[in-house]
């Protein structure tokens, strides 16, 4: 949630735009759907500072809370970057919940999630170890692929190694915990979480995704 929404448009940002049929804010609707069919413990949503105020989100959060009193709700203000919030979000919960836990990331943006994926994402989780640390949900790529310059094609991509990569990923806690404590070596702006594991020197393994787990993004994205 600590993204502006720029691409999406509109008087409010994406992540608190009402969800057509549920008439909630999308991130309120992506939250409850997890909480009812995931056992998540607790939940920590890294909030773009400028939208921390709104009353949209604390609405949201007292009502969950109320319905999901078993999982405490933490509000933590994000970074300049997905990244950046990633870090913020992850030490946070590693710090106040024990390192000892298992992680989930899953962007604000997807509320859609039915019990096939949802119960691929538990299979995975049950996954999670030091040899396994980090596991990340893909689809293969159905289109051709290629490479151009300006309008023309230099040449085309083999996609059947090629896959699209979503949300959640999930992190073994212990891991993750050390990987957090090692010196950044660059300043790369990782995209998601398997990335930067990766670039620390772990192995990343996949779980079948699902096509309709889409990000909104644009408003045309909106089912």
């Amino acid at each position: 949630m600590s993204g502006t929404g720029s691409r999406f448009g509109g008087p409010v940002p994406k992540q608190f735009h009402p969800l057509p049929g549920v008439n909630l804010p999308v991130f309120h609707a992506t939250l409850e759907k997890f909480l009812s069919v995931l056992s998540i413990q607790n939940t920590v949503l890294v909030v773009n500072p400028q939208y921390l105020n709104l009353p949209e989100l604390h609405n949201s959060i007292d009502l969950l809370q109320t319905k999901f009193p078993e999982s405490e709700i933490s509000i933590v203000p994000g970074g300049d970057s997905r990244h950046e919030s990633f870090v913020i979000g992850a030490r946070y919960a590693i710090k106040k919940y024990d390192q000892n836990i298992r992680l989930l990331v899953h962007d604000a943006n997807r509320p859609y999630l039915n019990s096939e994926f949802s119960a691929r994402i538990q299979e995975a989780l049950s996954q999670l170890s030091p040899e396994k640390p980090v596991f990340l949900p893909v689809i293969p790529l159905s289109d051709s692929i290629c490479r151009a310059q300006g309008d023309k094609i230099e040449d085309y991509v083999d996609r059947s190694e090629l896959f699209r990569i979503q949300t959640p990923q999930l992190l073994h806690g212990p891991v993750l915990a050390t990987a957090l404590e090692q010196k950044q070596l660059s300043a790369e702006n990782f995209t998601d979480e398997g990335s930067f594991m990766k670039n620390k020197g772990y192995d990343v393994f996949t779980y079948i995704g699902d096509p309709q787990n889409v990000k909104i993004t644009y408003p045309e994205d909106i089912q």
